[in-house]
């Protein structure tokens, strides 16, 4: 038999700026983070609310506190589950 540990649920931490500039340019999180608290249409596909940019910031920090689990062996595999979903 394989015994498996049970699911553990963390809370996320929005990320940072700092967070975000690693993998996008200043500019770009500079434009996304003014959006935060407004609602407006983007593109033809694409809306924010005002809740969107803190969403986008969570499910950013969700992937980023599964990757660090892992990282620090604190367990085998992490997965984050979140909305709106990452790329």
């Amino acid at each position: 038999l394989i015994q498996r540990a049970a699911a553990v649920m963390h809370t996320p931490s929005p990320a940072t700026a700092e967070q975000l500039t690693r993998v996008h340019t200043h500019a770009h999180v500079d434009r996304l983070l003014a959006l935060h608290g407004k609602s407006q249409q983007l593109d033809p596909d694409t809306s924010v609310t005002p809740g969107s940019v803190h969403a986008a910031r969570l499910a950013a920090g969700a992937a980023l506190q599964a990757a660090t689990h892992v990282m620090k062996h604190e367990g085998e595999r992490a997965w984050a589950l979140t909305r709106p979903p990452g790329h």
